[in-house]
């Protein structure tokens, strides 16, 4: 991977900046607020704060460090398109540890573009006996109409169809770990 300010290349593409993470974090706050005030504390257990592996981890670090409540932090693994050309449903591949039971769980996911992978897992808590599932991402898509709707909050919304990557988004696994987020340029 080679990076300036502005533009990477990684496995062969060209990427440019979008987002830089001091506006990322700007939104993360406003998002643990509404957070907050969504849920505030009971006499329920707390919340689950849950990853959508793998993407979803840097929102989820980011996001606890910013919830002034408590939290227990679980994950998930989905595979969200184990065969897109047969158009099979996402499959799970990790469970969540916690028991889910009458609790509050806050699904963290790095890209809404259709929804499916996040209903697809909050059928499955609810279906475990969750209480209530709120859904929370860094991006959405704005093209997708499906996807408007099937999130509670999400931090930003992306108008094209271009790939993303950094901040959770990866390019053939690589480039996760950069604090910013990219668009693919065309090649």
């Amino acid at each position: 991977m080679t990076k300036n300010n502005e533009i990477i290349q990684v496995n062969n593409h060209t990427y440019k900046l979008w987002l830089n993470h001091k506006q990322m974090m700007h939104r993360i706050k406003i998002l643990a607020a509404w957070i907050e005030d969504e849920l505030p504390p009971t006499n329920m257990p707390p919340p689950i704060l849950m990853e959508v592996q793998t993407g979803g981890k840097y929102l989820l670090v980011d996001l606890h460090r910013e919830l002034k409540i408590d939290v227990h932090v679980d994950a998930v693994g989905v595979t969200s398109y184990p065969n897109i050309e047969k158009h099979e449903p996402p499959k799970i591949t990790s469970m969540w540890r916690s028991n889910v039971e009458r609790r509050d769980v806050i699904l963290v996911e790095d890209i809404i573009d259709s929804g499916d992978t996040t209903q697809f897992i909050k059928k499955r808590l609810l279906a475990a006996g969750a209480y209530r599932v709120v859904i929370v991402a860094i991006v959405a898509r704005k093209h997708s109409k499906r996807a408007m709707g099937e999130y509670d909050r999400v931090c930003f919304t992306y108008p094209g169809d271009e790939w993303l990557h950094g901040y959770g988004l990866d390019d053939g696994q690589l480039g996760r770990q950069l604090t910013d987020i990219y668009f693919k340029t065309s090649e």
